[in-house]
C-alpha cells in the first residue's frame, strides 16, 4: 500500500496495529466485527476432549 500512495510504510503499519487492538478488544467483549473488505471477525474458541485421569 505504501508503495502505491503518498502514505508512508509506518503509517500503514500504525493503522493495522490500531485495527488489531480494537478488533481484539471488541471480539473479547463478544462483538462480531464487520471489517468490510477484510472480512467479518467473530470470537471463537476450540477445545479438545480428553479422558479424565484418576
Amino acid at each position: 500500500m505504501a508503495e502505491d500512495s503518498t502514505v508512508g510504510q509506518a503509517d500503514v503499519a500504525a493503522v493495522f496495529y490500531k485495527f488489531r487492538n480494537i478488533l481484539d478488544r471488541l471480539c473479547s467483549q463478544g462483538y462480531i466485527v464487520d471489517g468490510g473488505p477484510l472480512g467479518t471477525f467473530r470470537p471463537t474458541f476450540s477445545s479438545k476432549a480428553v479422558e479424565k485421569v484418576h
